[in-house]
Protein backbone atom coordinates (compact mmCIF):
# COMPACT_ATOMS: atom_id res chain seq x y z
CA UNK A 1 0.00 0.00 0.00
CA UNK A 2 3.10 2.79 -0.22
CA UNK A 3 2.58 5.54 2.34
CA UNK A 4 -0.65 5.43 3.94
CA UNK A 5 -1.22 8.71 5.76
CA UNK A 6 -3.17 8.07 9.00
CA UNK A 7 -5.15 10.61 11.08
CA UNK A 8 -4.94 10.02 14.74
CA UNK A 9 -9.02 10.71 15.37
CA UNK A 10 -10.01 8.39 12.12
CA UNK A 11 -11.36 4.97 12.55
CA UNK A 12 -12.70 3.40 9.28
CA UNK A 13 -13.59 -0.44 9.27
CA UNK A 14 -15.16 -2.17 6.12
CA UNK A 15 -16.78 -5.64 6.59
CA UNK A 16 -14.66 -8.30 4.51
CA UNK A 17 -17.44 -8.61 2.36
CA UNK A 18 -20.91 -6.79 3.76
CA UNK A 19 -22.23 -6.27 7.42
CA UNK A 20 -24.29 -9.19 7.24
CA UNK A 21 -21.71 -11.63 7.59
CA UNK A 22 -20.98 -10.10 11.43
CA UNK A 23 -24.89 -10.90 11.75
CA UNK A 24 -24.51 -14.41 10.82
CA UNK A 25 -21.53 -14.57 12.86
CA UNK A 26 -23.72 -15.00 16.36
CA UNK A 27 -25.68 -18.10 14.53
CA UNK A 28 -28.17 -19.20 17.63
CA UNK A 29 -29.48 -15.81 17.85
CA UNK A 30 -29.78 -15.37 14.44
CA UNK A 31 -31.65 -18.99 13.79
CA UNK A 32 -33.86 -17.97 17.08
CA UNK A 33 -34.79 -14.08 15.21
CA UNK A 34 -35.29 -15.54 11.82
CA UNK A 35 -37.51 -18.64 13.14
CA UNK A 36 -34.98 -21.41 11.45
CA UNK A 37 -32.94 -24.40 12.18
CA UNK A 38 -29.64 -23.08 13.58
CA UNK A 39 -27.95 -25.96 11.33
CA UNK A 40 -28.80 -23.71 8.24
CA UNK A 41 -26.15 -21.21 9.44
CA UNK A 42 -23.17 -21.23 7.62
CA UNK A 43 -20.19 -21.10 9.96
CA UNK A 44 -17.25 -19.42 8.25
CA UNK A 45 -19.28 -16.20 7.15
CA UNK A 46 -16.76 -14.20 6.53
CA UNK A 47 -15.87 -16.37 3.59
CA UNK A 48 -19.17 -16.59 1.75
CA UNK A 49 -19.18 -14.59 -0.99
CA UNK A 50 -22.87 -13.06 -0.75
CA UNK A 51 -23.39 -12.93 3.23
CA UNK A 52 -27.11 -10.60 2.32
CA UNK A 53 -27.84 -13.04 -0.55
CA UNK A 54 -27.59 -16.15 2.55
CA UNK A 55 -29.48 -14.30 5.06
CA UNK A 56 -32.16 -13.08 2.39
CA UNK A 57 -32.06 -17.20 1.80
CA UNK A 58 -32.63 -17.82 5.41
CA UNK A 59 -35.24 -15.59 5.95
CA UNK A 60 -36.85 -17.07 2.92
CA UNK A 61 -36.84 -20.20 4.74
CA UNK A 62 -38.34 -18.82 7.75
CA UNK A 63 -41.44 -20.32 9.65
CA UNK A 64 -42.69 -16.71 10.76
CA UNK A 65 -44.46 -15.38 7.80
CA UNK A 66 -43.66 -11.09 8.76
CA UNK A 67 -39.75 -12.53 8.33
CA UNK A 68 -40.53 -13.62 5.24
CA UNK A 69 -42.28 -10.71 4.28
CA UNK A 70 -39.70 -8.37 5.38
CA UNK A 71 -36.60 -9.62 4.84
CA UNK A 72 -37.10 -11.39 1.32
CA UNK A 73 -38.05 -10.05 -2.12
CA UNK A 74 -41.73 -11.35 -3.27
CA UNK A 75 -41.19 -14.36 -5.89
CA UNK A 76 -39.95 -12.93 -9.52
CA UNK A 77 -38.81 -9.49 -7.73
CA UNK A 78 -35.79 -7.97 -9.00
CA UNK A 79 -35.16 -6.64 -5.46
CA UNK A 80 -31.96 -8.27 -3.61
CA UNK A 81 -34.12 -7.81 -0.52
CA UNK A 82 -37.81 -7.22 1.28
CA UNK A 83 -39.16 -4.11 1.76
CA UNK A 84 -38.60 -4.32 5.61
CA UNK A 85 -35.36 -5.49 5.23
CA UNK A 86 -33.17 -2.86 7.85
CA UNK A 87 -36.80 -2.78 10.01
CA UNK A 88 -37.02 -6.29 10.39
CA UNK A 89 -33.51 -6.88 11.37
CA UNK A 90 -33.17 -4.00 13.65
CA UNK A 91 -34.54 -5.37 17.12
CA UNK A 92 -32.42 -8.72 16.01
CA UNK A 93 -29.44 -6.04 16.21
CA UNK A 94 -30.04 -4.04 18.81
CA UNK A 95 -31.99 -6.46 21.32
CA UNK A 96 -30.14 -9.83 19.68
CA UNK A 97 -27.13 -10.18 18.21
CA UNK A 98 -23.60 -10.37 20.38
CA UNK A 99 -20.68 -9.09 19.12
CA UNK A 100 -18.48 -10.58 21.55
CA UNK A 101 -19.86 -13.80 20.55
CA UNK A 102 -19.93 -13.37 16.87
CA UNK A 103 -16.08 -12.43 16.86
CA UNK A 104 -15.41 -15.88 17.53
CA UNK A 105 -16.52 -16.94 14.11
CA UNK A 106 -15.33 -13.51 12.19
CA UNK A 107 -12.08 -12.51 11.83
CA UNK A 108 -12.80 -9.41 10.21
CA UNK A 109 -15.62 -8.16 13.42
CA UNK A 110 -12.63 -9.25 15.49
CA UNK A 111 -10.73 -6.72 14.02
CA UNK A 112 -12.60 -4.63 14.03
CA UNK A 113 -13.65 -4.39 17.56
CA UNK A 114 -9.91 -4.78 18.69
CA UNK A 115 -9.27 -1.02 16.43
CA UNK A 116 -12.34 -0.04 18.43
CA UNK A 117 -10.87 -0.94 21.92
CA UNK A 118 -7.57 0.50 20.58
CA UNK A 119 -8.81 3.53 19.80
CA UNK A 120 -11.05 3.75 23.24
CA UNK A 121 -7.51 3.06 24.77
CA UNK A 122 -6.21 6.68 23.37
CA UNK A 123 -9.28 8.58 23.19
CA UNK A 124 -11.27 7.28 26.27
CA UNK A 125 -13.32 10.59 26.49
CA UNK A 126 -14.91 9.34 23.54
CA UNK A 127 -17.80 6.93 25.81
Amino acid sequence: MGNVRRHHKLLLRVAVREVEAWLLADPQPLANFLNVSASRIPTAPDQLPDPKRTLVQLARRSRTRSIRMDIAPAEGSTATQGPNYNGALRPFVENEWNPQQARISSPSLDRAIRAIYALHTVYPAWN
